[in-house]
């Protein structure tokens, strides 16, 4: 017994020597991805700056750019990273009963994140316009750069952009000192002084359909605007900004009497959701909502009982008001989307150089290079129509074409946020994929951005609200859409050799669009409009791939099943050779410079 006792003790001994010498050094050691300069690694948007914006200009652009790059890896996103860890809290009542209803956030969120957007100009450049017309697009290019690594910020800067154009396209900060500040604020770019907005219009009877909201505003001096709101804001996202634009019915009381009924009855308001001392302005703030995504950002049901707004516009006139509004955060909701898009190509395309499977480096296998050049090009696509709707937009506010690009505007914006909020949540979800199982693991942040990826086909409008937009327009205006025939035949107007005679077969292709519209009746338009809208974007998108003279960018579009079962064969008989999955899919990717581990 002594003896078995002995040798077991020895086992034992032997077993913790071995552990202890043994090493995960003799284990196989994964790659790590890294992220380079976000503007020097990316191909697609250095060609398109260059394209774009005055050649006098675009040194000092890329400049800005390159370091801005830098900045968002370096100091942004470690931000980021912590506000992900630490979500809102809600603290209805405090330790002695008394309601409060403090949403608690991450500190940054209250101060680094705000000062950064507010001295980077990511609202301001657009209004400042120091670069003229190429102003938005300026802005946008930044903010593409900045949206997948700021844990969301991007929500109330999207309704602080949003609200400021409300208040300068009506005019109210040239006649209304208090809309004076709030324009001065939200446009700043002093952190001290920066403000932040949000927008309350869901409500229960409907987010796209207001016109059954049933949140009530009552006069409390009307001859200078001020009102008292009452009712039950069913999304309230970004619940901490300064002001918040909401739409309310003018009634006598706060029962509603004497209230107009359905859209026409609707007034705009803005509205101050915190006292002077930072508690809720008679709010009561029942719940925070449990989303699948953007958790970072808080997003409310909220109560109003009298919270002090003003008359914004002209009453009765509130949904045409928050128009302008909505213009501007489906171009934010689309650009985000694009960056959702590069950040996760940019970790699959790292993991490529690094990650070795039957035998060779991922990056050396043709199915992944087709997959992965898929992915850009779909990028490419989605980023140049976003960009197009930024500078269109950036047109129009300079006065510069604008009848033109209006007419082109009032159809691509809509088109732009329907087609990228699709494309970013398919593009995030094949990121995850390319790394196999362990991009599922919530650390290597691509779950996260495929979650977050999931609100924007559903933000400002779902996809079927975009698809009836783009109908209602073209009905409407048929000019609008004359203006974007001419657009895309403009892109494609200088094209030669296999660019042009594919870009002969796009535009065969927007004439069967047109001719459908224009002999079809609505009860078979009307099913078929979100077909109708994914083929115009295809479309579109191709004749923008075309006008940047991206020969084995456009092959590989046109010939992807995805784009041939939307708009049919436009290849010309031109198939893009593995030659050409192979540049487009490691194009721009660096091996000197600093990177940055996820």
């Amino acid at each position: 017994f002594q003896l078995v006792v002995k040798k077991c003790g020895m086992l034992r001994r032997a077993g913790r020597a071995m552990k202890v010498k043994y090493s995960s050094k003799q284990y196989h050691e994964i790659p790590v991805p890294t992220l380079g300069n976000l503007y020097q690694e990316d191909a697609g948007l250095k060609s398109y700056v260059r394209a774009m914006f005055p050649k006098e200009k675009v040194n000092a652009l890329e400049g800005d750019l390159t370091r801005w790059g830098d900045k968002i890896i370096k100091e942004v996103w470690p931000l980021a990273k912590d506000c992900e860890l630490r979500l809102p809290e809600l603290a209805q009542y405090n330790v002695f009963g008394h309601r409060i209803d403090e949403i608690k956030v991450h500190p940054y969120w209250k101060k680094e994140l705000p000062a950064i957007a507010a001295e980077e100009g990511l609202v301001g450049i657009g209004y400042r316009r120091e670069l003229g017309e190429y102003s938005r697009l300026y802005q946008f290019t930044k903010l593409y750069m900045y949206g997948p690594f700021c844990g969301l910020f991007t929500c109330p800067l999207a309704m602080t952009d949003g609200g400021a154009r409300m208040l300068e396209t009506t005019g109210a900060h040239k006649t209304d000192a208090r809309f004076k500040e709030a324009f001065d604020r939200l446009t700043t770019a002093d952190a001290a002084q920066f403000w932040t907005s949000g927008q309350w219009m869901t409500e229960r009877t409907g987010g796209s359909d207001v016109s059954g909201s049933e949140t009530i505003a009552v006069a409390e001096n009307a001859s200078k605007g001020e009102y008292s709101l009452y009712g039950y804001k069913f999304f309230t996202s970004a619940i901490t900004a300064d002001v918040a634009f909401a739409l309310a019915r003018i009634a006598d009381n706060p029962d509603g009497d004497g209230a107009t009924q359905g859209s026409k009855g609707l007034s705009c308001f803005m509205a101050y959701p915190h006292t002077e001392t930072g508690e809720p302005n008679n709010i009561l703030v029942h719940r925070l909502k449990d989303k699948l995504g953007t958790r970072p950002v808080p997003t409310a049901e909220l109560e109003l009982q009298g919270t002090p707004a003003i008359l914004l516009g002209e009453a009765g006139r509130g949904v045409a008001t928050i128009a302008y509004m909505f213009n501007v955060t489906r171009i934010w909701n689309a650009v985000c989307g694009c960056g959702a898009m590069r950040k996760g190509i940019a970790i699959a395309r790292d993991y490529a150089h690094k990650r070795s499977a039957f035998g060779a480096l991922l990056k050396d296998q043709p199915l992944y290079l087709t997959t992965l050049a898929r992915m850009e090009t779909e990028l490419r696509a989605c980023l140049y129509l976003s960009l197009r709707s930024a500078y269109m937009l950036g047109k129009v506010e300079c006065g510069v074409d604008e009848t033109n690009s209006e007419q082109i505007l009032r159809i691509i914006t809509p088109l732009a946020k329907l087609y990228t909020g699709k494309l970013a949540v398919w593009t995030t979800s094949e990121a995850i994929e390319c790394l196999g199982g362990l991009g599922y693991m919530t650390d290597s942040h691509l779950p996260t951005l495929l979650r977050d990826s999931q609100v924007l086909p559903i933000w400002e409008g779902t996809t079927n609200v975009q698809s009836l937009d783009i109908l209602r327009i073209m009905q409407k205006t048929p000019e609008s859409l004359v203006a974007l025939q001419k657009d895309i035949t403009a892109q494609i107007s200088g094209a030669s050799g296999a660019l042009k005679e594919m870009g002969t077969k796009v535009l065969a292709a927007l004439n069967e669009v047109v001719a459908f519209l224009q002999k079809g009746q609505p009860s078979t338009i009307v099913p078929l409009s979100r077909d109708v809208a994914f083929k115009l974007g295809k479309i579109y998108c191709a004749s923008l791939l075309i006008g940047q003279n991206q020969e084995a960018v456009v092959k590989i579009f046109l010939n992807d099943p995805h784009t041939v079962g939307v708009m049919g064969d436009c290849t010309a008989g031109h198939k893009p050779t593995l030659e050409d999955y192979r540049s487009v899919a490691l194009d721009g990717h660096l091996k000197e410079g600093p990177r940055s581990k996820l």
